[in-house]
């Protein structure tokens, strides 16, 4: 049996009646018009799409999706952006262009003139598109690499690169982070640094940060060291040192009680429609897309990483059946459904992951199916591997919470990253003097 997707937003459901009352009954369309207009990127650090026609947006290091995006000072490890926007076979392409911004560590753009922090020009045209091959839904695929031949950061930081349509600065599509590192300061686990990288299950990490020869005063108060989960720069948490031990500052981060959401994912597998995976009930074609309906989702009663290892919420592009991913994956309609007994009261349900920028927005809220006694929502996404959670809040500023649906927390493993900030005498931004990831829980 189908699931049957609850009711639309009121305004959908006036303008399917109008459609129905001049034109018939037509089938469901993929949202590719009318186009939202562009508006202008709140300029505070966020990773953002601002123009609903944008989707699949990546950033990732030296030519590895899913890689975090930093890129170091002194070397060549270049980050790509990618993405796709829906356009119609008979639409020309759109012109995208792109600027880089200098933001300091809690991502608020500062006042360094480009030519300060970077070798050639910030503003650049996207010449690197294609459309797509063979599939229902049509889009174009832009690709944009930095720095590129010749060119290259001069300070270390944080950094937003926006897109903007038509060479028109105000009209931003997306916005996304990435950080550039100067390896000064020494990082690593406490009595555990010269171990071989493994699968560890932690509650706590403990690490030490070496100044080294960078000239610090103070490292207690001048340096300034955070730490994320799971490439989520919206989870960034500042650290305080907690001792020093011979000139080396000690850090220690409870896992559990700083990122209490750090559950394991649900895999989605829709790199075949034609071959169906673990997680799929059933494929259906229509004439402009496929619906992919996926079997309900019961709620964990505890949450432990089991043999097959989760992606940490990531995802990557992949169809079973062509070469090229990238301009080869078609869009499908993928419909999500959470059972209950009864709807969660004050409570809002979401779908995330890192596909969905790990916001709470209407595209990925769920919405209550009394009839069938569950959550329900269909989401269009580019066939391939995607992780994703259940999460509940009770609106879309509220702090997300994951065990409702995910479980009891317990034997989860993710990943973490650590990035080390320092502001000289003379420095105009803070400089990242550090980086350094580790597996855990």
């Amino acid at each position: 049996m189908k699931h049957v997707p609850g009711p639309f937003f009121p305004l959908v459901v006036v303008s399917a009646l109008m459609m129905i009352t001049f034109t018939g009954c037509p089938p469901k369309e993929v949202a590719q018009k009318p186009r939202p207009k562009p508006v202008e990127a709140p300029l505070i650090g966020q990773d953002a799409i601002l123009d609903g026609n944008i989707k699949t947006v990546q950033i990732y290091r030296d030519g590895t999706p899913g890689a975090m995006p930093v890129t170091f000072i002194g070397g060549y490890d270049p980050i790509t952006l990618e993405f796709d926007e829906l356009r119609d076979a008979e639409e020309r392409e759109s012109d995208f262009f792109v600027d880089l911004i200098a933001c300091d560590q809690y991502w608020r753009p500062v006042q360094v003139l480009p030519i300060e922090f970077y070798e050639g020009f910030t503003q650049d045209r996207i010449q690197i598109f294609q459309r797509s091959e063979f599939t229902k839904v049509d889009y174009v695929h832009y690709e944009y690499s930095f720095p590129q031949e010749n060119e290259a950061f001069k300070l270390s930081g944080n950094y937003l690169i926006k897109v903007f349509r038509d060479g028109d600065a105000s009209a931003v599509v997306l916005t996304r982070r990435f950080v550039v590192v100067e390896s000064l300061v020494g990082i690593g686990l406490t009595g555990e640094l010269n171990q071989a990288p493994r699968r560890r299950r932690m509650e706590q990490i403990n690490f030490l940060v070496n100044p080294g020869k960078l000239q610090v005063f103070n490292p207690m108060n001048d340096l300034h060291v955070s730490v994320m989960p799971n490439f989520r720069f919206d989870q960034q948490m500042s650290l305080r040192p907690v001792n020093i031990l011979n000139d080396q500052l000690l850090f220690e981060v409870d896992l559990l009680r700083s990122f209490p959401n750090g559950h394991e994912f649900r895999p989605l597998d829709i790199r075949s429609t034609r071959f169906l995976s673990a997680s799929i009930q059933d494929v259906e074609e229509r004439d402009d897309v496929f619906d992919v309906y996926l079997f309900s989702d019961n709620a964990w009663l505890s949450n432990t990483f089991g043999r097959q290892p989760d992606l940490n919420g990531s995802y990557f592009i992949e169809v079973q059946e062509w070469q090229r991913p990238s301009v080869q994956s078609d869009y499908v309609y993928v419909y999500f459904s959470a059972p209950r007994s009864a709807p969660i009261p004050d409570k809002e349900v979401y779908v995330i992951g890192k596909f969905t920028d790990w916001a709470l927005n209407v595209s990925n809220r769920m919405r209550w199916n009394e009839e069938v006694k569950e959550y329900q929502v269909e989401m269009l996404l580019k066939q391939g591997y995607y992780d994703y959670q259940y999460v509940t809040a009770a609106n879309a500023q509220d702090v997300p919470e994951s065990s409702t649906f995910q479980g009891r927390l317990g034997d989860a493993e993710n990943s973490y990253f650590v990035l080390v900030y320092f502001r000289g005498p003379i420095d105009r931004n803070d400089r990242v003097v550090g980086y350094w990831s580790v597996n855990g829980q």
